[in-house]
């Protein structure tokens, strides 16, 4: 039983070791271009815009699995935290890099037409948007390297001692003849009844 507990919880703790590396992955092969010239394609964005809603995806599936568990473990709850917190900034690279491919694509269909401080502020956003993509995923990979490291964990003292000390144990209910549940007694069956 030990055993089964311990190795689901090292499984656990690998599991979001794996999401943070896939998280650190797809926050470095986003491309910050320094000039228009170096702009990332079109089919390279969309690329890079699916892997990061099948990263949003996998740690939605993660917090399922995890609460559709019949006999979860203590790990539960950190593995559940870590990635609904994982996944926040997961929706928030999405967002921000979906922004960044709208700019992409008018940089890439519109920059001839449009005025040269169009062009800047557009290329400056998409920037901007971009950076703020990776910095989510790496706050994607430090939530869940955090709950990573927390699992397996030996309990603080104070618990240890807590869980040794004797639990009181409530008074038993005297025995009556009542309605179950509550403190109301009735008359005998054999007490006369008054006439109304």
């Amino acid at each position: 039983m030990i055993h089964d507990h311990t190795g689901r919880a090292v499984m656990e703790r690998d599991e979001l070791y794996v999401l943070a590396d896939e998280a650190e992955e797809l926050g470095e092969e986003i491309t910050i271009p320094g000039s228009l010239a170096g702009l990332p394609d079109l089919v390279t964005a969309s690329q890079e815009l699916t892997a990061l809603n099948g990263l949003v995806n996998d740690l939605a599936d993660h917090v399922m699995h995890q609460t559709a568990l019949g006999s979860p473990g203590p790990e539960r709850g950190t593995v559940v935290q870590g990635c609904t917190a994982a996944a926040k900034h997961a929706g928030q690279a999405v967002a921000n890099f979906t922004r960044a491919c709208s700019q992409l694509g008018q940089l890439h269909h519109r920059a001839e037409t449009l005025p040269a401080a169009n062009t800047n502020a557009t290329f400056h956003l998409l920037r901007h948007h971009l950076e703020a993509a990776r910095e989510n995923l790496d706050s994607v990979a430090l939530e869940l390297r955090t709950a990573a490291d927390t699992i397996g964990r030996p309990l603080p003292q104070v618990s240890a001692a807590l869980s040794r000390s004797p639990q009181p144990v409530p008074p038993a209910r005297p025995a009556h003849r009542g309605i179950p549940g509550t403190w109301a007694f009735l008359p005998p069956s054999s007490a006369p009844r008054h006439a109304r």
